[in-house]
């Protein structure tokens, strides 16, 4: 039979199906090893197997065991080869289950990247509309800046308290360019564009 491990969503993450093969089962009964992992307590049958619904600690227990098991002399070749075949089904589950809703690292510089190519972002000379219904320019493209803050925990040179913020350098007419938070600003048309980005920061 299959001895995979099934990997089936759930609505909350650490828990696996795991299905085990008769020859599995039977090396657990013989050992006294899972005693939980018994057919009659399966939360279905498989072929000549089970399917058992494990925490995710438990299954890293479950393959541990299995990785040590495999390699003992006297077991029979049919046990050996299901152990196996259950311990490669584990490492990928695991893995998968540690890697939900995460990326590999692409790097600061491409995630900056990114950010900067986002169709969330204001373009340097687009026009966007402040809190008070005004419109301003965008003259300073979306990044880090640093900025007087009353609140600022930073401290300059010239002993002013500053912050280092995400956000834009806007323009009004007659007014000099000042710095602009995400959530302060809205498309033209008042609509919202920053709700992504705000909620990333």
């Amino acid at each position: 039979m299959n001895h995979s491990l099934r990997f089936e969503r759930e609505e909350a993450s650490g828990f696996l199906f795991v299905t085990f093969s008769q020859a599995v089962e039977r090396d657990y009964e013989s050992r006294g090893a899972f005693p939980h992992l018994r057919l009659e307590q399966a939360n279905r049958r498989q072929g000549t197997g089970g399917v058992y619904h494990v925490g995710l600690d438990e299954a890293r227990e479950i393959l541990a065991d299995a990785e040590q098991r495999r390699e003992a002399d006297d077991l029979p070749r049919g046990t050996v080869k299901a152990l196996s075949c259950l311990v490669g089904n584990l490492r990928l589950a695991i893995q998968r289950e540690d890697r939900r809703g995460v990326w590999d690292d692409p790097g600061r510089e491409e995630v900056l990247a990114r950010q900067q190519q986002a169709g969330a972002q204001f373009q340097i000379g687009e026009a966007a509309q402040r809190r008070d219904g005004s419109l301003v320019e965008i003259v300073g493209a979306y990044g880090v800046y640093t900025v007087r803050d009353s609140a600022g925990q930073y401290l300059s040179q010239d002993g002013v308290r500053i912050s280092y913020l995400w956000g834009y350098r806007v323009k009004a007419p007659g007014e000099q360019p000042h710095f602009a938070a995400p959530h302060q600003l809205r498309r033209k048309d008042g609509s919202p564009r920053h709700l992504q980005l705000v909620a990333v920061a």
